[in-house]
């Protein structure tokens, strides 16, 4: 009899945690209803992670915590978010040192991509040492062969900081700025018949750079496509970030005279 209710209660542990789990990741798939769905998230993510022994397991919920911390971080615009975002992707990254599977390492070059994404939004023109920081730890990402998580986001990262660097630090360059930017997006394209990435960033940071460089006219034309992508069906994992970087290219569009 004490073995059979033992047994009931580990299966009622085991449930509430798969709920648990289930009830963050529906309310980050909710955050484009309200932000604080995200932040309650992030908040389960993270007592799941404490809870959690075995590595993997505890790096991805690291992960999912990062990533919803990010998206508030990015709504409210707050360098101070972002260093509260950075803290469980380098936890998470920090977990294997040395890995030992090829699932260990992409959960590191996914922790990692988290960390110096976080990081680069903590700079400034007087600070710019996390942007170098972020520098680095791209690099090593696409070292490690997994340049292409997150929609070539690691070549996001870079080219958003040569082209947001000032020209007179050793960061700043437009012309590196395009090839990084142009990778990402050349990669990512819908298909042969739709010249647009699937990720929204790498068009409007594409755009921007290409614009920087004189070429606004082709700026324009990716722009242009863009807005008039289903937010649904372009990416169904960003449908939230997707409409707002929609509507940032119907301004920029607007703003450059397309």
């Amino acid at each position: 009899m004490k073995s059979f209710i033992l047994m009931i209660a580990t299966a009622l542990n085991f449930s509430v945690l798969a709920d648990t789990v289930e009830k963050a990741d529906a309310l980050y798939g909710a955050r484009g209803e309200n932000m604080e769905n995200a932040t309650q998230a992030a908040l389960i993510y993270e007592t799941l992670a404490a809870k959690e022994a075995e590595n993997m397991a505890k790096a991805a919920l690291w992960i999912k915590q990062s990533r919803a911390i990010y998206y508030v971080a990015v709504k409210e615009d707050a360098k101070i978010i972002y260093k509260k975002a950075a803290v469980p992707a380098q936890a998470a990254a920090e977990l294997f040192p040395e890995p030992e599977t090829l699932e260990e390492e992409e959960l590191k070059a996914k922790a990692l991509y988290w960390y110096g994404t976080n990081v680069a939004r903590t700079g400034s023109v007087i600070n710019p040492r996390p942007a170098y920081k972020s520098v680095e730890i791209m690099k090593a990402i696409i070292e490690m062969g997994y340049e292409h998580i997150y929609d070539y986001g690691p070549y996001r990262v870079l080219g958003r900081i040569r082209h947001k660097a000032p020209d007179f630090l050793p960061l700043g360059s437009k012309e590196e700025a395009e090839v990084f930017l142009g990778k990402a997006f050349e990669n990512t394209l819908v298909s042969e018949e739709v010249s647009v990435s699937r990720y929204g960033l790498n068009n409007l940071y594409y755009a921007q750079t290409l614009k920087a460089r004189g070429k606004k006219s082709r700026g324009c034309e990716i722009l242009g496509l863009f807005v008039r992508q289903d937010p649904e069906a372009l990416n169904r994992d960003r449908i939230p970030e997707t409409k707002d970087e929609i509507e940032e290219a119907r301004a920029w569009i607007q703003e450059s005279g397309c």
